[in-house]
């Protein structure tokens, strides 16, 4: 009985060790889960009822931009119609026109003046419902694309994406030139043939200039 015991003492120590390792490794792994959780970004699109911007293909295009552009980043963005889950533990991305109610709120409660010139943009750092938010606007269907792929741009080259947006405060911007063009010449059937029928470049080459503008 007393060698059992005294061996039993000798394994108590090993046993506490494995039993606090463990709790160790959980309770970093729930802060690892609820850091990540933090760090989430939301998209929430939301327009007056009878502004019909949101639904344009552009603009949708635009969007799956950058909620490519934030999955390539590593974020499980979703995208909300609603402010239901504006409380949740997300930081949320507003797109909206520069008409809707959501826009004037912020725009006015930062002092902030949004163009109404064409093709202008504005990313506003505001809150709603009290929470912290970037708002994505523009004057006409035109602006709000090139708001959406102002952002994306943004968050492409962007080594920590999440600081970047945090960081914005506000940015407005408006077109220098209200006629503007490009030329591309096709000089060589032997050398500009390949890239002239290639659909998969023009797709490329038109949304890079788009989001250049």
């Amino acid at each position: 009985m007393k060698v059992h015991n005294i061996q039993s003492f000798r394994l108590y120590p090993k046993l506490c060790k494995v039993i606090f390792t463990f709790i160790i490794l959980f309770l970093g792994i729930t802060a690892f889960s609820e850091a990540t959780k933090a760090e989430q970004i939301a998209l929430f699109e939301i327009s007056d009822a009878s502004d019909q911007s949101l639904k344009q293909s552009s603009v949708n295009w635009a969007i799956g931009q950058l909620l490519d552009a934030l999955h390539k980043k590593g974020y499980d963005t979703k995208i909300k119609y609603n402010l239901e889950g504006i409380h949740e533990n997300v930081y949320g991305i507003l797109i909206t026109p520069a008409g809707s109610k959501f826009a004037e709120t912020i725009a006015e409660s930062r002092g902030v003046k949004i163009p109404n010139t064409s093709e202008s943009l504005a990313l506003i750092a505001g809150k709603i419902k009290n929470e912290p938010v970037l708002m994505v606007t523009g004057h006409d269907m035109r602006g709000l694309v090139y708001g959406i792929l102002e952002l994306t741009d943004r968050i492409t080259y962007s080594e920590n994406p999440m600081a970047m947006i945090k960081e914005l405060d506000v940015s407005i911007e408006e077109a220098e030139n209200s006629l503007r063009s490009i030329t591309r010449l096709f000089v060589s059937e032997i050398e500009d043939k390949s890239w002239f029928y290639d659909k998969e470049f023009w797709k490329s080459y038109l949304s890079m200039l788009i989001t250049q503008r």
